[in-house]
């Protein structure tokens, strides 16, 4: 941690998302890949469509005593389906269970397509092309499941997904756009049915009573640590949940450093087209690509380690750049900000104390248009865009994030119809749960400021 093990971000692989076409292609012919039976494992029976808002988990099949071959008792048959629609093919085998299924394609396995249904989508590889979505990860209620004798589900129907569960004591959660995240324990047993009740509480627009109640009561649920700091740069009303505590802040502590930079220059003590060399010591893996692609004496200009700086996170930028400009001046400058206890050696920072930088660099009440706009932009166009931005669609976010080990950050700026600064810090044994909580707030707060 701090300034020799600082935070390592992974940038998220892109996603293509090829555009649906306006006009209806016609129906195509999909050829259902070729199941093979090797070897017996049971077969649940499809389960009901939902009802009400309660959501079954499936009960075991017991294996068939006596031993018989098994044997395919019915093929499936070719389907005409709307272009970019999945067509759903299966089987029917009968033998000494369990029964184990393999589906292929041109007589290769498609991996993961174990089960006697078998899901193919015509837009990824063409009509008939094997299917990355498998039953149990995506599949709609009723369809037909195969597992291992230690596997139950549960359906979500709210969410229309069936998910897969380990026996045990489990938790379960339904997540929409109208309110806050919902979590359950659920005892889940073979030979057992499990019910649910699904009951998520509203985040309703400008009820701020509501909105800390609901904040509180989820944060509260989660295990770890967590701060979170609000301003809604319209009204400069904020909203705070430990956004006071001191925190590791991983790479958001790069953001005084940006800052500092860019008012080193409004001032004209130094320009960013002049160029500093990089020591041995610099150097530092994790994000970036300098530790990977540069050596010791090579020469960049200030503007090209902001950009690295911002936009890759790349630690040996931060690390030259600190030891260039002083790491307790970068402090003295973020102090002079209000935020003293933004420390560029120990790491730490409080949420709040991030917040309030972005939220004047939002206002402008720091560094000149040329800066906050360089900034802004290098914020807007970072490689780690997997928290704030995750739910919240094509809304323009200025953000920096942050993450070492259990530290999961992000600070930003929303630049939606309704601007806000939100800043959340988190701190667990699961980095993943404290991305998603990171999205769940984020998500809440825009539902909040939408009045």
């Amino acid at each position: 941690k701090g300034g020799d093990g600082g935070p390592k971000e992974n940038p998220p692989k892109p996603v293509d998302n090829p555009p649906k076409p306006v006009v209806d292609p016609p129906k195509p012919v999909v050829d259902p890949p070729e199941p093979v039976i090797p070897v017996p494992k049971p077969v649940d029976p499809p389960p009901p469509p939902p009802t009400s808002c309660t959501a079954p988990s499936a009960t075991a099949v017991p294996s068939a005593p006596a031993a018989t071959p098994s044997r395919r008792l019915s093929n499936p048959a070719s389907q005409t389906i709307v272009q970019s629609n999945s067509a759903f093919f299966g089987v029917t085998a009968a033998g000494t269970a369990p029964l184990a299924y393999q589906w292929r394609k041109g007589g290769t396995n498609i991996g993961g397509a174990t089960a006697a249904n078998a899901p193919v989508p015509t837009g990824a590889e063409g009509a008939g092309g094997p299917s990355g979505a498998l039953p149990g990860y995506g599949a709609s209620v009723g369809a037909s499941k195969v597992f291992n004798p230690d596997i139950a589900v549960i359906g979500d129907f709210l969410g229309g997904k069936i998910a897969e569960l380990q026996v045990g004591h489990q938790t379960v959660a339904f997540r929409s756009a109208d309110t806050w995240p919902w979590l359950a324990g659920v005892d889940v047993q073979w030979q057992q049915r499990t019910d649910v009740k699904v009951a998520p509480t509203s985040v309703v627009p400008g009820d701020e009573g509501a909105f800390v109640a609901g904040l509180n009561a989820y944060l509260g649920g989660l295990g770890g640590r967590y701060g979170v700091w609000l301003d809604d740069l319209s009204s400069g009303r904020q909203i705070g949940y430990h956004a006071g505590d001191s925190m590791e802040a991983a790479s958001v502590i790069k953001l005084p450093l940006a800052l500092y930079l860019l008012d080193q220059a409004a001032q004209n003590k130094l320009k960013l087209s002049d160029t500093i060399q990089l020591e041995d010591s610099d150097f530092m893996g994790g994000t970036g690509t300098l530790y990977y692609s540069n050596a010791p004496g090579d020469t960049l200009s200030y503007q090209d380690l902001l950009g690295l700086l911002i936009q890759q996170s790349d630690n040996t930028a931060w690390k030259a750049l600190k030891r260039v400009l002083g790491s307790d001046k970068v402090d003295a400058y973020a102090a002079s900000m209000g935020a003293p206890d933004c420390h560029q050696e120990d790491d730490n920072c409080t949420p709040q104390e991030a917040g309030l930088m972005l939220a004047k660099l939002a206002t402008s009440a720091v560094l000149d248009a040329g800066g906050r706009q360089m900034l802004i932009g290098l914020l807007e166009n970072t490689a780690f865009n997997d928290r704030i931005n995750y739910y919240l669609g094509n809304v323009a976010i200025a953000h920096k994030v942050g993450m070492d080990g259990g530290v999961m950050n992000d600070g930003g700026i929303v630049l939606g119809s309704h601007q806000f600064v939100i800043s959340m810090f988190t701190d667990s044994d699961n980095p993943d749960q404290g991305v998603q909580a990171i999205r769940d707030v984020s998500r809440a707060a825009a539902k909040y400021y939408s009045r």
